[in-house]
């Protein structure tokens, strides 16, 4: 990593991250204590702890691209807001293949209804397992006009349209996420291979992507200096961490739809 500071910019959210001075690190497998400083040497101690962290890591990762995607969606397609709703299932349907199929037969009708062609609904959906396994699907819609919930009930054909108010919320993203937050944390850790395999969201084609900014060159570094100006007064979140690469480094995170 050749810079210092980094922006990612998703919609009216603002992370900044500020990196403190590189740790180097060894290609052994050897870990240490933060506390003593002595090593861990147990082979079967460190597998555990790598396992646990790549999941940790693994779940951060997926949580970090949907917030921020749905976010760089939100308000982007033209007049209509955004619609959050949630498709179930009546009987208890709990294979993958079977449940992504209608799910997809659900939006070609939606997209025929709406647009007249295949193609045109902008979404995210992710994919929730219940503790009796069936599974369900919350939907973020961005370009959706008005569809009465008897007509979404009638294209869906298989269960409930729950339909979620998201009107008042200036963070859809991290709504959306703490709303499936422990389902995908319970299909991560699945001990199923065929569960931990299936995606936990998909998008559809076209979304905007969030805006990675660095110090790294000239260029970035006047940008940077551009999204400072504003951000002030946004501030919503700070907060320092230690990690394997960097003593230290800060996130601070702006909102452009709220005043700190």
């Amino acid at each position: 990593m050749k810079y210092k500071i980094k922006a990612i910019i998703s919609g009216n959210v603002v992370e900044v991250y500020r990196y403190g001075i590189p740790v180097r690190t060894g290609k052994d497998r050897t870990i240490f204590d933060r506390g003593s400083g002595n090593a861990i040497k147990a082979p079967e101690e460190v597998e555990k702890m790598k396992q646990e962290k790549s999941l940790s890591n693994s779940l951060k990762r997926t949580r970090n691209t949907l917030r921020r995607l749905i976010n760089a969606n939100t308000g982007r397609w033209g007049k209509e807001r955004e619609k959050f709703f949630t498709l179930t299932f009546k009987e208890n349907v709990t294979d993958h293949e079977k449940a992504n199929a209608e799910f997809r037969s659900f939006i070609k009708k939606l997209n025929y209804k709406l647009f007249k062609k295949e193609s045109g609904l902008k979404y995210v959906c992710v994919v929730e397992r219940q503790e009796r396994g069936a599974l369900h699907y919350h939907i973020i819609l961005f370009n959706m006009p008005y569809v009465p919930h008897a007509e979404l009930l009638k294209l869906w054909g298989h269960g409930a349209v729950r339909i979620n108010e998201i009107d008042h919320v200036d963070n859809v993203g991290v709504y959306v996420v703490k709303y499936i937050e422990k389902e995908m944390r319970n299909m991560q850790s699945n001990k199923s291979a065929k569960v931990k395999d299936k995606k936990l969201y998909f998008a559809s084609r076209g979304l905007y992507k969030p805006e990675e900014i660095s110090d790294g060159t000239a260029e970035g570094k006047r940008e940077l200096r551009e999204i400072a100006g504003k951000v002030e007064g946004h501030e919503v979140y700070r907060k320092m961490y230690e990690s394997e690469h960097y003593d230290t480094y800060e996130v601070i995170q702006y909102n452009l739809a709220r005043k700190s």
